[in-house]
């Protein structure tokens, strides 16, 4: 993977999430294809839960335990779909589990892949430990911390009618984003993006661009 100051554009510093339900999509071949293709700019990529959230969330629901537990399992989780995406991804996004790895990583214009761990590496408190805080808001929580200039969703499901690319605070509609989110977003300084799942041509434009 190659990498350098100059490379991170007008985009570069900014965090995406990136799904769990995509991996399951039949989109995901050409959205790793999207992701390859920035291997050039300093992004950092955050994986969703998908299914090893859901297995949490099944786990919880036949055994009983904790939502602090399960929100800390769930956490590990999304480390466990950023193991699949990093071998998905062939090496094109470096994996690296702390902020400070991550800072410096961004610093030299590289492509990173956030493997979350825990205990979080900086004060999480804007996050809640239980459902209201997915991989949606614990990717803006990483926005907020690292400073990014902006914070890209990527979600399996279609962008909704009327939704805009550009998603303003509060905007977000029903059921898209979790609990926590909206709050988050109105203490965030940089712009939020959002793409569906058949939006790869134009998230190709998006980062290309570097809008």
């Amino acid at each position: 993977m190659r990498g350098g100051p100059d490379r991170g554009g007008a985009a570069g510093g900014c965090v995406i999430k990136f799904g769990g339900s995509l991996l399951e999509s039949p989109e995901l071949g050409a959205w790793l294809d999207c992701l390859r293709a920035c291997a050039e700019r300093a992004l950092v990529l955050v994986p969703g839960g998908g299914r090893f959230a859901d297995a949490v969330r099944d786990s919880q629901k036949a055994i009983g335990f904790s939502d602090p537990t399960a929100h800390d399992m769930a956490l590990l989780g999304m480390a466990q779909y950023g193991l699949v995406l990093a071998e998905r991804l062939s090496g094109a996004f470096r994996a690296e589990h702390s902020l400070a790895a991550l800072r410096r990583g961004l610093a030299r214009g590289e492509a990173l892949l956030w493997l979350p761990g825990l205990p979080l590496p900086e004060p999480a408190g804007l996050l809640t430990t239980d459902w209201a805080s997915t991989a949606d808001s614990i990717g803006l929580w990483l926005a907020l911390r690292m400073r990014a200039p902006c914070y890209v969703l990527i979600k399996a499901a279609a962008r909704p009618p009327g939704a805009m690319r550009l998603l303003q605070a509060d905007q977000a509609p029903a059921g898209l984003v979790d609990g926590r989110f909206a709050e988050m977003q109105r203490g965030y300084t940089g712009r939020v993006y959002l793409f569906g799942g058949t939006d790869h041509r134009e998230f190709a434009d998006f980062i290309g661009a570097g809008r």
